[in-house]
């Protein structure tokens, strides 16, 4: 791949990042969904008459945000180091 080529994707990846953490952090449905694929009816159904940690689906929404902030990191250094060259 060009540099110009990498650095485009890296850009997009950014973009696609921040847009996607937006929407999760003003609606909360990306993190319902990812919960509900990964667990099912389980979803926050509560463990010992309480819905915390050992709920299924509880920390989906910092799943989530770690993986977007992840993909973002790595949009932004391809775009700094592979996309100079």
């Amino acid at each position: 791949m060009t540099g110009r080529r990498i650095r485009q994707t890296a850009a997009l990846l950014m973009i696609v990042s921040v847009l996607l953490m937006l929407a999760e952090r003003l609606t909360g449905r990306l993190s319902e969904w990812l919960g509900q694929l990964r667990c099912g009816l389980r979803d926050l159904e509560p463990v010992d008459g309480i819905v915390g940690e050992n709920s299924c689906g509880f920390d989906d929404d910092m799943m989530l945000m770690a993986l977007l902030g992840a993909s973002f990191l790595l949009g932004l250094l391809l775009y700094l180091v592979r996309g100079g060259r």
